[in-house]
């Protein structure tokens, strides 16, 4: 399956896009209820499979996909079809994480896309396309780990503000209550304050994390962008 330098120039865009935008959600045709009827013999499959190159050629990724779904419905896991087919929905996923009018989450996007790498990787240690499959699960993998430690430490970020913002307030009632004591109130003031200032440090201390993340997860950004590049010129 090899995809035209016509079209490559749109996949590396869309690559790039992939996990920044969202998609529509589409199922494999090898699941639901909706799915094609399997493929009987190897000829069906063979066209199928052209028909399914043709269709990525043309930019026709719902049609692709799901040719590409039937082809994986209708081979075992020992037929080299089924290797073909799977390497074709990872490139559909793939170029489909970059579609501008996506609304998918992009954690999302690449399940159905690792699931076929893993597929390859366990089920095809042969493939002609064994480096490329192995950088892309690397990076794929990579990219979630950054993505689940970027996202616990935005929810910290947020029960710190919660926090800080409710002991603001506390202070704030308590001096427009002072009065005769204010003195008292002056000194707890003076402890909430202090309170405060060790809440910001920390605020501070995980929003420069945060952005150490969000860097790391960039330059995984970049590294998956040049593994898709060898991936699509030599698919």
């Amino acid at each position: 399956m090899i995809v035209p330098r016509s079209f490559r120039p749109f996949l590396f865009l869309a690559l790039v896009a992939a996990l920044a935008v969202a998609a529509e959600p589409r199922v494999c045709a090898a699941d639901g209820a909706d799915a094609e009827p399997p493929l009987s013999g190897r000829r069906q499959i063979r066209g199928a499979l052209q028909e399914a190159d043709d269709a990525l050629e043309q930019g026709r990724l719902d049609a692709a996909g799901r040719l590409y779904g039937q082809v994986v419905a209708s081979t075992s896991a020992a037929d080299g079809h089924r290797a073909q087919a799977l390497y074709g929905v990872v490139l559909v996923d793939l170029i489909e994480m970059g579609t501008p009018a996506a609304e998918r989450d992009a954690a999302g996007d690449t399940a159905e896309a690792t699931a076929a790498l893993e597929e390859l990787a366990s089920s095809f240690p042969s493939f002609e396309r064994g480096p490329e499959v192995a950088a892309a699960r690397s990076c794929l993998t990579e990219l979630g780990r950054a993505g689940s430690r970027t996202e616990d430490l935005e929810k910290r970020i947020a029960e710190l503000e919660a926090e800080l913002a409710e002991r603001t307030a506390r202070l704030a009632a308590k001096d427009a209550a002072a009065g005769d004591r204010v003195a008292e109130l002056e000194a707890e003031g003076d402890a909430l304050r202090t309170e405060g200032e060790a809440l910001r440090t920390q605020l501070a201390e995980l929003q420069e994390k945060l952005s150490s993340v969000e860097e790391e997860l960039e330059k995984k950004e970049e590294a998956l962008e040049k593994v898709k590049k060898t991936l699509i010129s030599g698919g």
